[in-house]
């Protein structure tokens, strides 16, 4: 009987630090994959990525020769983001120097470690779709893709065809294929 319970003892011992060592590596495989999961890109270089697709297209004929871009600070992050205290490394806003059409594209790319998904849920329950005097955009779309964000707020036609291209050019970031 005594055999019996260092017996088990033994198992038991064993099995614990079986467990122990399983628990400590796939902390370290979230950690790495967290780690590859953060782009290294600068928000301008995405937009005027994200820009050579969709200038192809006939949704964006109309804005080709009006877009100014912006970097976006605390000063102006309420325009852009619809909400302050956002938690990010740097942003670039694009709108057109005279608004014909309700339009506004930003890329941001956020903080390391910060809830990404949160970030982007709370800039979009804050987006003013009616930011311009006397009219307001059709789309209010935040996008997430790893640690970017892109705020697409324009028209049905155009805001697809920037969605699309954005999850593109972030695809090819996240590949090394840019």
């Amino acid at each position: 009987m005594k055999r019996f319970f260092v017996f088990l003892f033994i198992i038991l011992i064993m099995l614990s630090s079986c467990s122990g060592a399983g628990k400590n590596d796939t902390a370290g495989t979230a950690a790495a994959t967290e780690e590859k999961a953060y782009i290294d890109a600068e928000p301008k270089d995405v937009l005027d990525a994200v820009y050579k697709i969709v200038f192809e297209t006939k949704a964006f004929e109309y804005y080709k020769t009006m877009l100014e871009d912006t970097a976006v600070n605390e000063e102006n992050e309420l325009y852009f983001l619809g909400v302050n205290g956002i938690k990010y490394v740097s942003a670039t806003a694009s709108e057109p120097v005279m608004q014909p059409d309700p339009y506004s594209f930003v890329v941001i790319k956020l903080e390391k470690g910060v809830d990404y998904d949160g970030q982007r849920k709370l800039i979009e329950q804050n987006l003013n779709k009616s930011k311009w005097v006397c009219t307001s955009c059709e789309e209010a779309l935040a996008v997430r893709y790893e640690n970017f964000i892109a705020v697409i707020m324009c028209g049905k036609e155009a805001a697809d065809a920037l969605e699309t291209a954005y999850l593109s050019v972030m695809e090819n970031y996240k590949n090394r294929s840019i």
